[in-house]
């Protein structure tokens, strides 16, 4: 709620209206988030909500996902792209700079909650 009443506060400093609590409908466009939808993500508002949030951040965003849903809606999404590698893997550094190297995206799976 603070972080809504910021971000309120900063756009109309600036001089543009907020007209809508509903982040999804601000920070997405209705036909993409059919198309999450039909490569798997879940449709509660929860889901929906952290796929706008994972698809408009601009770092490198942290994926809590203890029944795998989000993990099978990235693979759909991604198909092709994803370069999916275990944590602790032999290889992970040079499959990660691989991945950059190539434009793919990457899932590091199995990160333990330390």
């Amino acid at each position: 709620e603070r972080l809504w009443t910021s971000w309120v506060e900063l756009c109309e400093g600036k001089g543009i209206s907020v007209s809508s609590k509903d982040t999804v409908s601000l920070l997405s466009v209705p036909i993409t988030v059919q198309q999450w939808y039909t490569q798997g993500l879940p449709r509660d508002p929860f889901s929906t909500e952290n796929a706008v949030l994972l698809m408009n951040c601009h770092r490198w965003p942290l994926l809590i996902d203890p029944q795998g849903q989000g993990k099978h809606w990235l693979e759909g999404l991604e198909k092709d792209n994803l370069a999916i590698i275990p944590y602790g893997n032999v290889h992970m550094l040079t499959d990660i700079e691989n991945a950059i190297r190539l434009g793919t995206s990457v899932l590091v799976e199995g990160v333990p909650n330390t």
